[in-house]
């Protein structure tokens, strides 16, 4: 196995557990500036959304 292939490997594990960890504060600093539960769902759903729309050229791509 190609070393680089092992380097690729772990950036993406600590890159996932980050943004893991980030996506668990985000409610609470919405809540802070006042933000109603309602707004900070749309905040997650547009999250979500973001990353769909990221995923599928991506894997058309790697498809390829």
């Amino acid at each position: 196995m190609n070393p680089s292939l092992i380097l690729v490997g772990i950036s993406l594990l600590t890159w996932g557990m980050g943004e893991g960890m980030f996506l668990y504060f985000v409610p609470l600093y919405l809540e802070q500036l006042g933000a109603a539960p309602i707004l900070i769902g749309t905040v997650y759903g547009a999250f979500g959304f973001a990353m769909l729309l990221t995923h599928i050229p991506a894997g058309y791509l790697s498809d390829r």
